[in-house]
């Protein structure tokens, strides 16, 4: 399935009406009436159609040719739902867009889309009487008023009839938009006989294969026929590519009510629910699971997806699509997810509530069906079931994980409890993770913890080193332990970024600040070997699959640009691999990438397409450890897969490649990308995202997200205020247009030092500039950078607030949380930033300035826990709500996906009494992030108590 990008939000003038609204955004803009015309609408909706009794879902001994051709122009839909296993009830919810257990709907699908210009009917059966009413679509008491209704309605009859029905309708309204809900009596009422199925030749319906008129498979093949029907009215008007089409079912099958031909060998044969437990009124997945396709020619791409999505949502999306704004209150459980039903985004719902004899709740993989009276005979218990390990839901976990089911009854309880669950399910489905929003923990490995002694000395790296230039024993299994600790949990991290990990020259070198070894990882002698300083590969896998399971993405530092120095160990690679001079002077293009950054750093030739042969002493490297066939034959599937030249560039790519392919990692962080042509990051890019493909689709279930391969550059000098281009004074390049989604922003230690409104307007209305839906990744300190803002760490507090608040992403340098000196007595250079971890100094209650260090920690986990909480803290549209006190509001809204937060700063400690100036409705639960208090919005504002000067306030 394509992948659709994450962007920022709405422009300006929606925003200003959505605050104006004092609701939730709306899910679409009116429609220009002088825009191509609509599409036309066409729902089929058939009775109780279980998820495997069409041939795209697997039937067995049934034919369903005009579903399968249906089935091949769209996209199959594998995690489709109805609201509830209940037709009546999972059509009232599809036409409303609310479940079925509140209170009745006062707006209708149909009379929302007559605002958008549309002709309406109903054709078919009716049941939507969830809350009473009759079965005349125009009854009043469905849909309070008649404008709320069809402009054309015909009851159930016989399929022929129907059929020919809908022909008319489609002929007569045929020159301007129109919605066709087909609502096909088939299967589900077959069993009760079908006044037209005599009609119908056998072959194509009626008595059918079977000689039974009254089989199931013949009331199957019926409903095929009907939908055959559709779609030779609509070709044989050249309608079809000007047609949205969508089937879906009311529910799972109802086999022991509706056939009167109970024989035993048709439920058996048809397998109705497939691998799924359960059917009509059931409370498991086959009940609500249905076979849904969505159909538009040369709109839709074929394809099939693994997307949560649930037929209330075709409201909202629907709205979306023909340009209608939704009311407050309308359709209030419907999440607007259009490009998830075009098949041109692979997410859909987080959460999902479903109604038969009880009430459950999907969470992931995660299922929680409610204690009812009438779930199922003998069980009036609750359940949790694991539908990843456990399909047919056989095996109840409840007790083997009490916690999670409690909170997944809880969660229930509340979002049954609300108005609605539009925003409320966004919020608690735990927030989308956008690069716009990251917050990235960026550490050297070998000064961050030291967890394996071990592994301290290899390759007789022994020389003395002048201060902090030497291998200090930080490695992987000292991030692992933080990790499995919940460290970076606690600080609401949401990437790791990691000084490379490659083995490094085996000598020293002195560069005029003392002897030096390559602890740092910048310095590779081998792209196919990590350095058992750090670690073994398999603890690297280790590390990454840790944090994938808390939901951290990693980024890969990857050096392509340069070798390590020539030491007495490590010779220099040949002249076709690297050159070693002129050095760079900086001060064009050409004098900034084809030259060597430092003395005795070679630089590769990244900009030649000349054929080289491996380097000898690395032919003779991987020989002594016994894997040179394997590396070779690697290098030569490689090459023949891609086509590449056997170029320097391309043989470093494969190497930085393999580690995605192997483990899933999520991005790169680009060294020096300013010393390496700008199109080798495109070539690096393509062959990235093409093996993190690969890595998802052989690891379903271990991908977090349809977010795409990642990737960050370090251009040196760089600033948000340039916007896309980066200034060489004689030619200027935009990163952004060869493969990098985000830039490290230098400027931001020197904004830094404006006011908290200058700083947040400012960046705010940069990022919803030239650069929206670009990433710039902000720091106050770095590894390499001798400025950093706040240096002696008199203000860590600021610090944490403008780094972790600030529009755009953030990126915490080890210590910043913890205020580790950025001095180290007798170091040398950049070696002043890169001191050892200052644990000691946490764990004993150390200060530093007067301020206590572990509340400096503290201090940067609430804020860190807020944004991760929160995409719009760093990827919405910020407004000042007030001057004095200071507060400031952020609003991001993305397809399916809204949120909200309200910011106070420099408060008066105590009782704080804030007017909210419409960003939350009255009655909203609201939760300061800051001090852990809770408050209800009464009459536009919020009480709080707390003793300190910051609020944080949202949704939790």
């Amino acid at each position: 399935m394509q992948q659709m990008k994450n962007r920022r939000p709405w422009p300006l003038l929606s925003v200003l009406a959505l605050l104006l609204a004092c609701s939730l955004p709306g899910h679409g803009r009116r429609r220009d009436p002088g825009a191509a015309r609509l599409p036309n609408i066409v729902l089929i909706c058939v009775e109780e159609l279980g998820y495997s009794e069409v041939e795209p879902y697997g039937a067995l001994g049934v034919k369903t040719p005009y579903i399968n051709q249906l089935d091949r122009m769209g996209v199959r839909f594998q995690d489709a739902h109805s609201t509830a296993s209940i037709g009546s009830l999972s059509r009232y919810s599809m036409l409303t867009g609310s479940h079925a257990f509140r209170s009745a709907g006062s707006s209708a699908l149909p009379g929302m889309l007559k605002k958008a210009g549309y002709t309406t009917a109903v054709i078919g059966s009716w049941h939507a009487g969830a809350v009473g009413g009759s079965d005349d679509p125009n009854d009043e008491s469905r849909f309070s008023t008649p404008e709320k209704g069809f402009d054309v309605a015909i009851s159930c009859d016989g399929a022929e009839v129907l059929t020919e029905k809908a022909d008319a309708f489609v002929q007569k309204y045929r020159k301007k938009p129109f919605f066709l809900y087909f609502s096909c009596c088939e299967p589900g009422i077959a069993g009760h006989g079908d006044p037209g199925a005599g009609e119908i030749g056998a072959g194509n319906s009626g008595v059918g294969r079977s000689g039974r008129t009254g089989s199931r498979i013949d009331a199957i093949e019926r409903m095929d026929w009907c939908t055959g029907q559709l779609l030779r009215s609509l070709k044989k008007r050249r309608l079809l590519r000007k047609t949205l089409i969508i089937i879906t079912s009311t529910g799972g099958p109802g086999m022991d009510e509706a056939w009167p031909d109970r024989s035993g060998e048709q439920p058996d044969a048809l397998r109705p629910a497939g691998p799924f437990r359960g059917g009509r009124s059931s409370n498991y997945e086959g009940g609500t699971r249905i076979p849904t396709i969505v159909c538009w020619p040369g709109t839709v791409r074929p394809g099939i997806s693994d997307a949560l999505v649930s037929q209330v949502d075709l409201y909202a999306s629907l709205a979306e699509l023909t340009g209608q704004e939704l009311e407050p209150g309308e359709a209030p459980d419907s999440h607007p997810l259009l490009n998830t039903w075009l098949g041109k985004k692979a997410s859909g719902r987080q959460y999902l509530i479903g109604e038969g004899n009880s009430l459950s709740l999907r969470k992931g993989d995660w299922k929680y069906i409610a204690q009812g009276p009438d779930a199922e005979p003998g069980r009036q218990d609750q359940q949790l079931f694991h539908l990843a390990s456990d399909v047919g839901e056989n095996n109840d976990l409840s007790n083997v994980h009490p916690e999670r089911t409690a909170a997944m009854a809880t969660l229930l309880r509340e979002m049954t409890e609300e108005a609605g669950t539009r925003h409320r399910e966004a919020v608690v489905a735990g927030a989308p993770f956008l690069w716009e929003n990251a917050s990235v923990y960026f550490l050297l490995t070998d000064r961050f913890l030291n967890g394996d002694p071990s592994n301290d000395v290899n390759f007789d790296r022994t020389e003395e080193t002048a201060v902090m230039r030497g291998f200090e024993g930080g490695d992987f299994r000292g991030v692992i332990g933080k990790l499995e600790e919940g460290y970076f949990d606690s600080l609401g991290v949401t990437a790791l970024w990691l000084t490379p990990y490659f083995e490094q020259v085996h000598g020293s070198t002195d560069e005029g600040t003392g002897v030096t070894y390559g602890y740092h990882g910048y310095w590779t002698r081998d792209w196919t070997r990590m350095d058992p300083n750090y670690g073994t590969e398999a603890e690297l896998e280790e590390l990454i699959r840790k944090a994938h399971e808390r939901g951290i993405r990693i980024l890969m530092d990857v050096v392509i640009n340069h070798t390590g120095p020539v030491t007495e160990k490590d010779p220099v690679w040949p002249g076709e691999w690297v050159r070693t001079g002129p050095p760079c002077r900086f001060n064009s293009y050409e004098t900034t990438v084809s030259c060597t950054l430092v003395e005795n750093l070679p630089d590769i030739r990244t900009g030649s397409d000349h054929p080289v042969e491996l380097p000898a002493h690395l032919i003779l490297k991987w020989e002594q450890e016994g894997r040179l066939g394997e590396e070779l034959a690697e290098l030569e599937a490689f090459f023949e897969r891609t086509g590449f030249p056997r170029a320097p560039r391309f043989f470093i790519i494969k190497w930085l490649t393999d580690l995605v392919r192997r483990y899933g990692i999520d991005g790169y962080r680009l060294d020096t990308a300013k010393h390496v042509e700008e199109s080798v990051w495109s070539e690096l890019g393509e062959e990235a995202r093409a093996a993190f493909d690969e890595w998802k689709r052989e690891h379903p279930g271990l991908v977090l997200d349809d977010n795409g391969f990642f990737m960050v550059g370090e251009v040196y000098g760089y600033g948000i205020s340039s916007g896309s281009d980066f200034d060489f004074g004689d030619r200027q390049v935009d990163y952004f247009s060869h493969g990098m989604q985000g830039l490290i922003n230098f400027e931001f230690k020197h904004s830094c030092n404006q006011p908290f409104e200058e700083l947040f307007s400012s960046y705010s209305l940069m990022l919803e500039g030239d650069l929206e839906g670009k990433s710039v990744l902000n720091y106050i300190a770095s590894h390499d950078d001798g400025g950093p803002f706040d240096r002696e760490r008199t203000r860590p507090m600021e610090a944490g607030i403008k780094l972790l608040l600030c529009p755009g992403s953030s990126q915490i340098y080890y210590g910043d949380e913890s205020s580790r000196m950025l001095e180290v007595p007798g170091a040398v250079g950049d070696a002043n930033l890169r001191g050892p971890m200052n644990w000691d100094e946490i764990e004993s209650g150390g200060t530093r300035n007067g301020i206590r260090v572990r509340d400096v920690l503290e201090h940067y986990r609430r804020l860190g826990r807020f944004r991760r909480d929160h995409p719009a803290v760093g990827a919405g549209i910020h407004r000042q709500l007030s001057r004095s006190p200071y507060m400031f509001s952020r609003i991001y809204a993305e397809e399916g996906y809204a949120d909200r937060v309200v910011v106070g700063l420099d408060l008066s400690p105590g009782r704080k009494k804030l007017k909210l100036e419409g960003m939350f409705s009255d009655g909203t639960l609201l939760t300061d992030y800051y001090s852990g208090t809770r408050a209800m919005v009464r009459k536009g504002r919020v009480v709080l108590d707390t003793p300190g000067r910051t609020v944080l306030l949202g949704m939790e």
